[in-house]
Formats: C-alpha cells, sequence, structure tokens
C-alpha cells in the first residue's frame, strides 16, 4: 500500500513538477567527491523532492562512503550553499535541520533502498538492525554511544541528511550534524539532487585461494574454483569492477579409534578424559580444515591401599627396597595396562643387633629379648644366656640373638680372650676373701671412690647386691646369692674394672 501511495504521487505530481520544478535562483551547484549535486533551496514534501530530482535529469542523493559523507556535510555547511537551518527543520526528527537524501522504506518498513541505484538495499531494520552487504550508513548515534535511529517513531519513511544536532539544546543528543534520521515523508525541507557524470569507474584484480567458499566484497558467494566478476561502490561512489580469480581448495576428513589411560590430547590440542565420541578439526596439506572424529575409550587408573609391617626392609611391586618407615608411593600397570597406584603405610622394624665388649663383657644394644650363642660350636644356643650382657667362661667366638617385635636378627660374632689376673689390677684393687661364704672387702688405692658397681653371674644375669662404704674400703654382702661364680663391674675415676669372685 505504501508504494502504491508513492507512485500514484508521483504520477500526479509529475507533470506540475515539470512546468515548475524549482526556481533557479533557488538552486547551488557543486561538486564533492568527484560527484556533481544540485541543492535546491526550496521546501518540498520527499515525494515533491524526489519527482523534481527525476523531472531535472537526476535523482535524490545516495551517500555510499564515509568520505562522501564527510564531503557533502563541509559543502552544505559552507556559506556558499546558503542553508539557513531554521527554513529546513523537520518537526519529528527532533527538531533538527536537515535535507532530504534518496533512501526511504516506503514499500516495506525496516527495508530501506536508494530509488537513485534502482531500489538497492542498504539497512534492514531498527537501530538495531544491519547493513545489507556491508553498505555504508550513518544512522543517528546517540551521545551515550547507542544507536538512535532509524526508529519509525512517527511512521517515518524517508531518509533526511542532519545539518545539526538534535533534538536541539538537550543534553543528550540522539545524533548530530551529517548524520541520518528517519523522518515523515510530508515534511517540508530542502533537497539534495545527485547527477550521474563526473564519476570515474575503477578496476581491480583479486586473485584467490581459500578453503571452501569464498564472498566477495559485495556478499555474493563462490563455492567452485573459477574467474568471476564483482561490483562495489568505490571510493567516490562509483562502479568498482572486481574481476576474482578464484581456487576453492578442500577440506578432508578423517576418523581415530583410540583407547587410552586417563585421559587424550586431540591433535589440535584438547584434552578429553571421558569415553565418547568427538570432533577435532586442524588445517590439512592444504591449509583447509581437516575435521576428525574421535572415536574415544578412556581406560582407568586404579587405586590401592596396602598396610604392612616388615623387619628389615621392605621391597614394593615394582622393585623398589624402602628401609624406613613412612607412607609410599609405587605404581605398576593394571589388568587395562593403565597405571595402579599403590600407597604403602609401612612399618619398618629395625632390630639392633649391635654388641659392645667391655674386657670380659659382652653387652647387647638395647632391644627386646636376647639369647648368645657360640660361634665356634655352629652357633650353637648358650643354655641360660638370656640376657643382655654375657660374661663368658672361656676363649671364644660369640654372637647374641636378638629378637624385637616379631622380627629376629644375629649379631656378628665377637672374639673374647679372658683377661689374666693382672689385667684387672688397674686401680691397684683388693678383694677379699675370695673365695667367699657372704662377705667380701674392697679396697681401692689411695681410697679412690666407686661410682658405679654391678654384680653379674657368667651368663650375664644382674644380681642386687648393697655396696657399703666403710672408712677406707667397701663391703658387700654376697650371703644371699647362690653358690657360684659371680663377676664384679666396677666403675671408678672413668675406668671400668672387672674382678671375679666365688662364693661357696
Amino acid at each position: 500500500m505504501k508504494k502504491l501511495l508513492l507512485i500514484m504521487s508521483v504520477v500526479l505530481l509529475h507533470f506540475d513538477s515539470l512546468a515548475q520544478c524549482a526556481n533557479a535562483n533557488n538552486i547551488y551547484s557543486f561538486t564533492a567527491n568527484g560527484k556533481r549535486y544540485e541543492l535546491v533551496r526550496e521546501n518540498r514534501t520527499w515525494t515533491q523532492a524526489y519527482t523534481c530530482a527525476q523531472s531535472l535529469g537526476g535523482y535524490l542523493a545516495e551517500i555510499n562512503s564515509s568520505a562522501e559523507n564527510s564531503a557533502l556535510l563541509t559543502a552544505l555547511l559552507s556559506q556558499a550553499a546558503g542553508i539557513t537551518l531554521g527554513q529546513t527543520t523537520a518537526n519529528d526528527g527532533g527538531g533538527g535541520s536537515y535535507v532530504w537524501l534518496g533512501g526511504h522504506d516506503i514499500p516495506m518498513e525496516g527495508i530501506w533502498i536508494w530509488d537513485g541505484s534502482q531500489g538497492r538495499g542498504f539497512w534492514n531494520g531498527g537501530p538495531n538492525g544491519s547493513s545489507v552487504g556491508g553498505a555504508y550508513q550513518n544512522w543517528g548515534v546517540s551521545s551515550k554511544g547507542w544507536r538512535s535511529e532509524p526508529d519509525n517513531a512517527m511512521n517515518q519513511d524517508a531518509l533526511g541528511f542532519a545539518l545539526s544536532s538534535w533534538p536541539p539544546g538537550s543534553s543528550i543528543t540522539l545524533g548530530v550534524a551529517g548524520m541520518w534520521n528517519d523522518v515523515d515523508v510530508d515534511n517540508n525541507l530542502y533537497y539534495l539532487i545527485e547527477f550521474d557524470g563526473g564519476c570515474t569507474e575503477t578496476s581491480s584484480t583479486i586473485t584467490k585461494s581459500i578453503c571452501d567458499s569464498y564472498t566477495s566484497p559485495s556478499g555474493k558467494t563462490w563455492t567452485t574454483t573459477g574467474t568471476y566478476n564483482d561490483t562495489i561502490p568505490n571510493a567516490a561512489g562509483c562502479d568498482s569492477v572486481i574481476t576474482v580469480n578464484l581456487t576453492t581448495l578442500s577440506s578432508t576428513q578423517s576418523s581415530i579409534t583410540e583407547s587410552i589411560c586417563g585421559s587424550y590430547t586431540s591433535p589440535s590440542g584438547k584434552k578429553w578424559t571421558v569415553s565418547g565420541t568427538y570432533n577435532d578439526t586442524i588445517p590439512n596439506a592444504a591449509g583447509c580444515d581437516s575435521l576428525i572424529t574421535v572415536n574415544l575409550t578412556i581406560l582407568s587408573s586404579t587405586q590401592s591401599s596396602i598396610t604392612e609391617s616388615i623387619c628389615g626392609s621392605y621391597t614394593s611391586p615394582s622393585g623398589k627396597k624402602w628401609t624406613a618407615s613412612g607412607t609410599y608411593l609405587d605404581t605398576i600397570l593394571n589388568s587395562a595396562g593403565c597405571d595402579s597406584i599403590m600407597t604403602f603405610n609401612l612399618t619398618i622394624v629395625s632390630v639392633d643387633n649391635g654388641v659392645t665388649k667391655n674386657k670380659d663383657s659382652l653387652i647387647a644394644s638395647s632391644g627386646g629379648s636376647y639369647q648368645w650363642l657360640d660361634c665356634e660350636n655352629n652357633f650353637s644356643v648358650i643354655s641360660g644366656a638370656t640376657n643382655q650382657r654375657y660374661i663368658p667362661s672361656q676363649d671364644g667366638e660369640y654372637a647374641v640373638e636378638v629378637t624385637e617385635s616379631g622380627c629376629v636378627d644375629t649379631s656378628n660374632c665377637v672374639i673374647v680372650a679372658l683377661s689374666s689376673v693382672e689385667d684387672f689390677d688397674d686401680n691397684q684393687i683388693r678383694i677379699y676373701p675370695n673365695p667367699t661364704s657372704d662377705v667380701i672387702q674392697i679396697m681401692m688405692e689411695n681410697s679412690q671412690p666407686i661410682g658405679g658397681f654391678s654384680v653379674y653371674d657368667v651368663l650375664g644375669k644382674e644380681y642386687e647386691v648393697k655396696l657399703t662404704k666403710l672408712q677406707n674400703r667397701y663391703e658387700v654382702n654376697l650371703k644371699d646369692l647362690p653358690s657360684g661364680n659371680y663377676v664384679l663391674v666396677i666403675d671408678s675415676q672413668g675406668k671400668q674394672i672387672i674382678r671375679q669372685v666365688q662364693k661357696f
């Protein structure tokens, strides 16, 4: 209906406009950006201006580039143009001053076309619409930064080129001079006529090798190799004829089936941890997409925990050997061929099998229970020798078997050569009577003090006896001990003296 009304108006006004279209005194002729224009300083509706432009051999102006838009704004605001802004005002255009251009959406709301280019579209939609094929547009943008036009606020179907900001005097503008606004066709405005001629057509060649398809500068899409022609406006708004020599390259497709432990990294670097079918893309030899379908099975690692208390050392399933208590990790392959990660909570029981020799005494390092052995008699057990200290009754080689926390270890053999009587006279000690039935006297030369005193039988068992210091000697009562041979261990001034006594 909108298009029909336009055609009827054009027909009705055509003959009238031919007779009296515009007064020559009100026409300002100029060139801008390589094109020829006439500004008509007479107030006309858009339809009247459209008809007059055609009768004069031109058309309401088109703007196809930023350079063209800037050049026209400079020309129209020049003193030579002779425009009085208040005489070309669109009331429904926010009170701004405008001149008519050839754009409109009369046939269908929101489909903006240039009639000077046989209805070539340049914009679809409202403020949030889109340019057609990359065509130039300069719709109003508010001082807050959002596009404000075309808003069709009052059934506004024609394109006005702003010569001032709108609305005037407002702290927030919807557009400034040089921007476009949609206004009602019935406004009476000056208008700008464009004439063909003075326009220089340009030509160029594009050679492209591209994957799958190519979109030309005007928006055409080609998918096969060949030579094509394309046309777009050049900087002057004239035709730019482009010859496109096109080679289309092909994408490829392939499939990968993979069973892998834990995770899989695709050829492009993506990482997947769950079984499934995935798509991946990398460049092929031609530089186009190689589309890969990955059929993926993710195999699982396993975990387990082992708590172990063991003697001496522990060898893990992978062959690692640990000799100290602690928590350790070990890894072997499970039935799926993936990692079996084992945590070992390990208690290593270390048996201290050290032996200290002190004169004729052998003393096992601290531990659990003891059994002294005769190394020279095929490590035979020495009956009753189960104390920490063992005092051999004859020369030989001896060892101790230590049992601790369920673990058993045997010391190295220690050679014992029993000391002679003279060896015991380190501090000129006298012990008497020996043998004795109950009490023995100990006299130290120069009254040397006794710091420590112990009594053992020949198997190393210790007995508690009382050492009494008298004026110049010490007294030991052996009355409660069974008859037999005993060893006295006396500590005096950092030295240790060992003597044997017999009780009957």
